[in-house]
This record gives C-alpha cells, sequence and structure tokens, in this order.
C-alpha cells in the first residue's frame, strides 16, 4: 500500500502568485516559445526553488501539451493538461483571454466570459487550483456562431501541502 506522501513546505497563495506570474511571461506574453526536436515548443520560468515548464505540440490547428511546475529536490507539485484547436483568426482574441486569466485563477485559462472584435471567448471551469477541469471556446458573433478556438484541459495539485 502507497503511504501518504510528507507534505511540501510551500503555502498554496505563494504557488498560485507563481503561476501567475509565470503563466504571464509565457505563450499569454505572445513572445515566442523555443522549438524543441520533432515540432515540440516551450517555455521555462524560473523563480528561486520552483519552475514553470509549458511545453506543447501543434500540427493544421491542433495542439495539446501541459504545464507543470516543480519545486527544487522535490519534483513535479502542480499540472495542467490540454488539447483542442484553433483557426488563426481566434489567436489575438485567446492571447487576449489567457492575459486576463493570469489575474485570477479559472482553470488555468481565461475569463468566463470575454466579448470583443465580434468574438465571445468562453471558460467553462469546475474546481480551483488544487484540482480542476474545464473546456474554453472561442466562437463568430455574425449569427454563424462558427467555433474557431476549443481546449479541454484539466489538472492540479500532485502534493500535499503544509498548513
Amino acid at each position: 500500500m502507497e503511504q501518504d506522501p510528507l507534505p511540501v513546505h510551500i503555502r498554496l497563495d505563494e504557488l498560485i502568485s507563481f503561476w501567475s506570474k509565470a503563466s504571464s511571461q509565457t505563450y499569454a506574453s505572445g513572445r515566442k516559445p523555443k522549438r524543441l526536436a520533432n515540432g515540440w515548443k516551450r517555455f521555462i520560468i524560473k523563480e528561486g526553488s520552483l519552475s514553470y515548464e509549458d511545453t506543447w505540440y501543434s500540427i493544421h490547428g491542433r495542439s495539446f501539451g501541459q504545464i507543470l511546475i516543480r519545486i527544487k529536490d522535490i519534483g513535479i507539485v502542480w499540472q495542467m493538461s490540454y488539447e483542442g484547436f484553433m483557426k488563426p483568426e481566434a489567436k489575438e482574441m485567446l492571447l487576449c483571454a489567457l492575459r486576463m486569466g493570469t489575474t485570477f485563477f479559472l482553470g488555468g485559462r481565461g475569463p468566463a466570459c470575454h466579448i470583443e472584435k465580434g468574438l465571445i471567448y468562453h471558460n467553462e471551469s469546475q474546481g480551483d487550483f488544487t484540482e480542476f477541469s474545464g473546456i474554453e471556446s472561442i466562437k463568430k458573433l455574425d449569427g454563424s456562431h462558427a467555433i474557431l478556438e476549443k481546449h479541454s484541459f484539466r489538472g492540479g495539485l500532485l502534493v500535499t501541502l503544509s498548513a
């Protein structure tokens, strides 16, 4: 039988604060990621003993990836996985929504709803930073309601934090 892990000595608010800062410096920032072998892309942000790594693969408008937060000498303590598709005309709206979503946690993506330039962004998520899942989408508001972007996501803590 597996034993309960020892608690990790970092407060939840510290981890969320690091996630917020790192998220704003990665894909949401519009910066170019590092290109890895076989088409993978990655951002890594480090601060003290914490590191944030967003690695994904995309082809023909579809993508999947993961975000990991590690603590030095402990390992991965939080993860998020995501997959879906995006048409090129949705990228500006997605970046805007993701930038808005770095100031609060709603499934690690954007706000519940945002309307701009004839598009609507929706984020339907459940849970909190410790355990969450959801779906985001971007649709046209021109009457067609064409879906331009849709990603599902899930994740949470992998460790017990100390009180």
